[in-house]
């Protein structure tokens, strides 16, 4: 017979309380506000580039390593884009509404993160919006700037990285040792940042705050798995743009992101069903409910407070014009 601690039990629970909270649908709206940001960071790294004077560098750039990794029609055509897309004045006001923008969509994802795991640990928000606010974009500085490393770091790999290195005149050994050295680098990275996406956004008071945890393992490892299949996309784009038109891009691209934070949303969920084996070992009532310490209910107590008003007064209004009987 299965113990109840084991870990398969563990992980059929996990995947119940997945599909009970709704997942899937969660995921796909993180993915969504994922997207959002895309637009943003292009904008923001355009101006940034025309800021810097770097624009015909990037061009040459561009056009070389396409050349090598992509069709030389297709490398001149993103070349030309380029060039026409940072051919503008007002660099520096655009690259700070690109930013700007960029910072504000990709809170939107931290927030909607956040009340993801609310929702997995049973949790309401309760952390008033000057507080709750600056945490946010603190999160989501720290955000983009391991997701900036991380998508450099997938996206130059294989062809492309000999491609960058042969333009930047680097060895072929530098970019073999590069090759190697990136992977444990962005693992270490990536696990902080989904600690802390764990332990910051949702409005748990948690005992300790850790890096290394069963889900924080479980959905690096699935996006490891998307990550390297989005890569080799990458690396075969001229033959998927051919059949399929560059919409496909946007749809693999979406499909990553739902993937991805399919992988997140149920690393949550399996760490608060580990929670919730160590409260039922230390004789709390946590079977159909955790027993979590929330950092403030000051929202939640005033958003009930509110409700119950609210209820009142329509069931005062039901008395009055209804049939007056009183509630069973």
């Amino acid at each position: 017979m299965t113990s109840r601690r084991s870990p398969w039990f563990v992980a059929r629970r996990a995947v119940v309380e997945f599909m009970r909270d709704d997942g899937v649908d969660v995921s796909a709206s993180l993915a969504f506000y994922g997207l959002l940001s895309v637009l943003p960071a292009a904008v923001a790294l355009l101006s940034l580039v025309g800021v810097t004077g770097q624009t015909s560098a990037l061009i040459d750039l561009v056009d070389e390593v396409g050349r090598r990794v992509l069709s030389p029609e297709r490398a001149a055509s993103l070349a030309e884009v380029l060039d026409e897309a940072t051919a503008y004045d007002g660099a520096a006001l655009t690259l700070a509404g690109g930013a700007l923008g960029l910072l504000w969509t990709a809170s939107i994802y931290v927030n909607g993160f956040g009340r993801a795991v609310n929702r997995i640990y049973e949790v309401g928000e309760g952390r008033p919006f000057w507080r709750l606010r600056p945490l946010q974009v603190g999160v989501t500085l720290v955000v983009l700037l391991v997701v900036g490393l991380g998508l450099v770091a997938v996206l130059v790999t294989g062809p492309v990285a000999r491609a960058v290195g042969g333009v930047l005149g680097l060895g072929d050994d530098f970019v073999a040792v590069y090759d190697v050295a990136k992977w444990p680098l962005l693992g270490l990275l990536l696990m902080l940042l989904l600690a802390m996406l764990f332990h910051w956004t949702p409005n748990v008071r948690f005992a300790r705050f850790r890096v290394v945890t069963p889900g924080t393992v479980t959905a690096l490892a699935v996006m490891a798995v998307a990550s390297a299949v989005f890569a080799a996309y990458v690396t075969r784009r001229g033959s998927f743009d051919s059949t399929y038109g560059t919409l496909a891009g946007a749809v693999l691209l979406g499909l990553w992101l739902w993937l991805v934070n399919i992988a997140l949303v149920f690393g949550a969920e399996l760490d608060a069903e580990l929670e919730r084996g160590r409260q039922l070992r230390e004789g709390l009532p946590a079977e159909e409910r955790l027993v979590m310490a929330t950092r403030t209910d000051r929202v939640a107590v005033g958003k009930q407070r509110r409700d119950e008003r609210d209820v009142a007064r329509m069931r005062s209004l039901r008395q009055r014009h209804g049939s007056g009987a009183d509630d069973t």
